[in-house]
């Protein structure tokens, strides 16, 4: 398993200026080697992202907003005119894939590619998941209920516009049988990588929308509780862990919930976990991808 180690700090105890920037910097390349270590270990959903090459950074922000779900996805890089090869590795990519995005703003439709790739998703029968910033799904795949991801310009993969609608997507998708055993998978060994408590608590809110889990992603989420100080030192996975062992004590061996309350100690927190995701977001019943 990757770790990153703090730096020793400066000669005052404390990490100050550049030492401070290079640490986060690291932080960043390791966590994001972590979610590739992990997408080898797991079986990965195959994605396609059809998108104009205009849009090329919001479809790298969407990609690496999947990632930690499980979701692999094929970017085609459209800003060069493709040679024999690289479109027969267009159409491995979408013959291999499982979900069919599309990121529709008003350079999508003047792409020469997009309308190809979607015509071929749609004949392969693919999972459909239009993705509109500012277009309304047309042709092949206007009856199909697209994800709105607000505003004209997508910052980076923190943003939060693009996390909210790429969760909201992968909930929905894991309404599907051969999808969710898979999307909860990874939705733990992502919870098993956090980095500090706010993520901890963050993903513990995720895997309160994906229940229920079977008996052994019960086992392997409070197996992880107990192996990641950062989840057993976060009062909102802490109290999701708790809360989860109390509903499936038939799955938790009782020496693994012995253990989890040694490693919690005697915190106090709240008695009721509210999932601060669903908070502001459509009802899966509403999404109805193809």
């Amino acid at each position: 398993m990757l770790r990153l180690m703090k730096p020793a700090p400066s000669r005052v105890g404390k990490l100050v200026g550049d030492e401070i920037i290079r640490y986060r910097s690291a932080q960043r390349v390791c966590q994001s080697n972590q979610i590739a270590e992990l997408m080898t270990c797991l079986n990965p959903i195959q994605g396609f992202l059809s998108y104009s090459h205009h849009d090329r950074l919001a479809a790298r922000c969407i990609k690496d907003a999947l990632g930690p779900y499980g979701i692999m996805t094929f970017l085609a890089h459209q800003d060069i005119r493709p040679s024999q090869e690289w479109q027969d590795e267009i159409s491995r990519a979408l013959h291999a894939c499982e979900v069919f995005f599309l990121l529709l703003t008003e350079s999508f439709k003047h792409s020469d590619w997009t309308d190809q790739e979607t015509g071929i998703a749609v004949a392969l029968n693919k999972i459909i998941v239009p993705l509109k910033i500012s277009l309304n799904p047309y042709g092949f795949v206007a009856r199909y209920q697209a994800q709105h991801l607000s505003g004209t310009q997508l910052r980076g993969p923190n943003d939060l516009k693009v996390n909210e609608g790429c969760w909201t997507v992968v909930r929905t998708l894991a309404q599907r049988a051969h999808l969710g055993v898979r999307i909860r998978d990874h939705v733990i060994g992502s919870f098993a990588q956090s980095s500090s408590f706010r993520e901890a608590g963050q993903y513990a809110s995720k895997l309160q929308d994906l229940e229920p889990f079977n008996p052994g992603q019960v086992k392997e989420i409070v197996e992880v509780g107990c192996r990641n100080n950062q989840i057993y030192g976060s009062f909102t996975a802490i109290q999701y862990v708790r809360g989860l062992i109390r509903k499936n004590r038939a799955s938790v061996p009782k020496v693994l919930s012995s253990q989890f309350r040694q490693m919690t100690g005697n915190r106090v927190i709240a008695s009721n976990f509210s999932a601060s995701s669903n908070a502001n977001q459509c009802p899966e019943s509403e999404w109805k991808f193809g």
